[in-house]
């Protein structure tokens, strides 16, 4: 879908060098900048009355609080997309890390010296469009979702077979993979699962060096699992979640047992969800269920084949609740997904899939045994 109107973006950064900057180069690109602000405050009143299509907002300066930024939005009932100015340290990426789990749409890091500052604003402005087709697709299928509610209930969940029941067919496995949007999905989706999940869960969310340790640690904050970033040699168990590692891809093998690879990127990603998905489809089986939230792209949709292919289940975030639904939409079109499921009923369509230690599902032997059978 395409804006025929010129798009219209708010600028907030901390260094009015970099403010007038980027309001330069916007406007040589035909985009209307509708103000500048230099504080989280400041921004949301911009949003409010000028309502932009996109909102880069600056993260460096210890004052530009992303989470007061998102929050202060959403109490102001604006759902502006926000595209973060990140830097390169830690503390940065803990600062995208929060603002991501907030909603943020996507993050640009902040050029280290001039001669690349071209590369910087080419990135910005492709974000700016992805922002403005985005907002355009969530309310269409927000529209598509309230009129199939009206005219038919029953529609808003797809579901082309009937569940696993994990007391019969023992406990299953779960890879969650996400790109674009999808850290506010796991921000919802990974503290409501319970602390005893299944065989194990492992993670392949796109970001960079870093910012995945810190989005970890930082939702291990709130869950009852036991959040981490694998660092390779793990043993996939119920009580944890491992993500890959930005930068590496995270492979398993035949035991189970996590491995980081520095493997050449595939088709420009690393990690790359279809690699870790395929091991998993070979180990697991029938025992495996993937799930899909908020993305662009179809890296996922290979996976899904597998997963079908060997007797798995795979269940998608529901458009209306994904802030991209890209990668979902991609799987539904193929005819590769059992299950539409909206955000807030996710985790308990997994927990109903591969089943909970302590409640439903008595293992038999230890987990080793339940491993190898």
């Amino acid at each position: 879908m395409l804006k025929l109107t010129p798009l219209r973006v708010a600028v907030v950064d901390h260094a009015p060098f970099m403010r007038r900057l980027l309001g330069e180069a916007l406007l040589v690109r035909d985009i209307e900048v509708t103000g500048t602000a230099e504080s989280a405050e400041s921004a949301i009143e911009l949003c409010r009355r000028t309502h932009p299509d996109a909102l880069l907002f600056d993260l460096v300066a210890d004052q530009m609080d992303g989470v007061v930024l998102m929050r202060g939005l959403r109490e102001a009932g604006l759902d502006t997309p926000v595209i973060l100015l990140g830097g390169h340290f830690r503390a940065d990426h803990y600062k995208i890390a929060d603002a991501l789990i907030e909603g943020a749409l996507d993050f640009v890091e902040r050029p280290l010296a001039c001669d690349t500052v071209q590369v910087f604003v080419n990135e910005l402005f492709v974000r700016i469009h992805m922002a403005s087709d985005l907002s355009v697709a969530r309310q269409r299928a927000i529209e598509l979702s309230s009129e199939r509610a009206l005219h038919s209930p029953a529609a808003m969940r797809v579901s082309l077979s009937g569940r696993r029941d994990p007391s019969r067919d023992g406990p299953g496995a779960v890879i969650i993979v996400g790109s674009l949007g999808g850290c506010w999905s796991l921000s919802q989706l990974i503290p409501a699962l319970p602390p005893l999940l299944g065989i194990g869960t492992v993670v392949v969310q796109q970001l960079p060096e870093g910012c995945t340790s810190a989005l970890a640690d930082r939702l291990d904050h709130y869950s009852a699992l036991d959040v981490r970033e694998a660092r390779g040699g793990e043993q996939l168990n119920p009580s944890s979640v491992y993500f890959a590692p930005g930068g590496s891809h995270l492979r398993l093998a035949g035991n189970a047992k996590l491995l980081v690879s520095a493997e050449d990127p595939v088709d420009g990603l690393r990690p790359r969800a279809d690699l870790t998905i395929s091991d998993a489809a070979r180990i697991f089986g029938d025992r495996l269920v993937l799930v899909v939230v908020s993305g662009t792209g179809k890296d996922g949709l290979d996976g899904a084949r597998e997963v079908k292919e060997r007797g798995g289940r795979v269940l998608v975030e529901a458009e209306a609740s994904a802030i991209a639904s890209g990668t979902p939409r991609a799987v539904v079109e193929a005819r590769l997904s059992d299950d539409a499921v909206p955000l807030n009923e996710l985790a308990q369509a997994i927990a109903d899939e591969v089943g909970v230690w302590g409640a439903t599902i008595p293992l038999r032997g230890n987990y080793s045994e339940t491993l190898r059978s």
